[in-house]
């Protein structure tokens, strides 16, 4: 991550500046007797002019890259979420289908499993397991090549 610097907060044209100046919230706070003010609690006055650090380099992890709007580039009070998305392997989704056929496919595409369990079933039932010669290189094929896509979509998303 790229250390980013605070923003500098300038004081309006013709306005002095007051060393050790409390500000509104804090003299409230301590007029109830309370402790210093949470910082939801801290204003800058209406003539305060913010200026935001340059936005950081894009951040990379993995496969992904996170980078964020220049407009959130340093606030106090949001959070960065880095979201890191692995790849998927080739030859661990072909050992799975071949091992498991269609429940194998879970690793590399639900949506292809689901309709490879519907299909095989359906096969084996109609021909009384014949079916299956046909189907099951269909599942490795399938969720080598969902692999593969979901491989290129991380690094078409990541560039």
């Amino acid at each position: 991550m790229v250390p980013t610097a605070p923003p500098t907060i300038k004081p309006a044209v013709n306005e002095p500046r007051v060393p050790n100046a409390k500000s509104a919230a804090s003299a409230k706070a301590e007029d109830q007797g309370r402790g210093p003010p949470s910082p939801h609690e801290l204003r800058l006055p209406a003539e305060a002019k913010v200026e935001a650090p340059a936005p950081p380099n894009p951040v990379h992890v993995g496969s992904a890259v996170v980078s964020i709007p220049a407009s959130q580039a340093y606030s106090p009070f949001r959070t960065q979420a880095v979201v890191a998305l692995t790849q998927k392997s080739v030859g661990v989704a072909i050992i799975l289908s071949v091992l498991f056929g269609p429940l194998g496919m879970f690793y590399s595409t639900i949506f292809g499993a689901l309709v490879m369990v519907v299909i095989n079933i359906a096969a084996a039932v109609l021909t009384f397991g014949l079916g299956l010669c046909i189907t099951w290189p269909v599942c490795i094929l399938w969720a080598a090549v969902a692999a593969h896509v979901h491989n290129q979509r991380l690094l078409r998303r990541a560039a």
